[in-house]
């Protein structure tokens, strides 16, 4: 994992490649405040949805977007990589917004983070600069008796279906193409996750669980190639996974009530170290609550 993804907006210096997309802006930009909760306190959270490499490449909208995700997609970072004023989190779901943007004819998709980080600043009178701190990290290393895992059986030269992986006798996904799945199903004792891989890298892995424990897991493991596998885990309210076990995994499933490190090393053979590591951060100095009028 590269923990050095970033170079941000600057009070007193400016990286040449963001010099350069200071100018990319959406041609029009609507935002109101978002429809508060329903009878029930529902709220709805969507992703963006349009932009360039979809079937509406002119035009994205984003329904109850927060300053935290509106951050992390115009950065390109983690949501743990976002510091500022405490409302940013403690009043998350206070602040959302509707929002509507046209998209310049010819923009790529890899210039829209350019143009949300102008459309904050031009809006929500944004001031953020880059610092590195050191950070909480784990290293995936191979545990002691090495990996549980097999290299992929998926044919690399074969003709691959289209369409949704099939579903098992046992409700999980059969890919018959490279994929990987997280699929939530009830248990005796609540919901269980199952993590389902085909021909997919360590790296596929380190992703999942860095977005799952909500820091930086690094591959140290020096397994190159591509691997079919599947973890099973209960998810607590710490954030932290308890391993349930899955009927199919036999001797290496994980007994229920061990956490994720624990069924990590037995499911799979690996094992997570804990450390800190540098890691670079996008600081909000300033913005606003309401945004300038459309």
């Amino acid at each position: 994992m590269r923990l050095f993804v970033l170079a941000g907006l600057s009070a007193l210096a400016c990286p040449s490649f963001l010099c350069a997309q200071e100018t990319l802006t959406f041609e029009v930009a609507s935002v109101k405040a978002s429809a508060p909760p329903d009878a029930n306190g529902a709220v709805f959270a969507g992703a963006p949805s349009g932009g360039p490499g979809t079937s509406d490449p002119g035009q994205i909208t984003w329904r109850g977007a927060t300053f935290i995700y509106m951050l992390t997609d115009a950065y390109q970072v983690k949501r743990y990589q976002v510091a500022g004023p405490d409302w940013l989190r403690a009043d998350e779901e206070r602040y959302r917004y509707d929002i509507a943007v046209k998209v310049p004819a010819g923009a790529t998709k890899e210039q829209i983070p350019a143009m949300w980080r102008n459309f904050l600043k031009a809006r929500f009178g944004l001031s953020a600069h880059t610092e590195v701190r050191q950070f909480a990290a784990d290293e995936l290393i191979v545990a002691k008796g090495g990996p549980k895992f097999k290299t992929t059986t998926l044919d690399p030269n074969a003709v691959l279906p289209t369409g949704p992986p099939k579903t098992g006798p046992d409700g999980l996904p059969q890919f018959e193409r490279p994929g990987m799945a997280s699929i939530a199903r009830p248990g005796p004792d609540g919901i269980i996750n199952y993590l389902v891989a085909r021909s997919a890298p360590i790296g596929s892995l380190t992703r999942f669980l860095t977005n799952q424990l909500g820091h930086p897991v690094i591959d140290r493991t020096g397994m190159t190639g591509n691997y079919d596998f599947v973890l099973s885990y209960r998810p607590d309210l710490a954030g932290r996974f308890i391993s349930q076990t899955l009927a199919t995994q036999g001797d290496n499933a994980a007994e229920p009530g061990t956490d994720i490190d624990t069924a990590l090393e037995r499911q799979l053979g690996l094992k997570l170290v804990k450390g800190k590591a540098p890691l670079e951060f996008v600081v909000v100095d300033h913005i606003e609550k309401t945004p300038t009028a459309n």
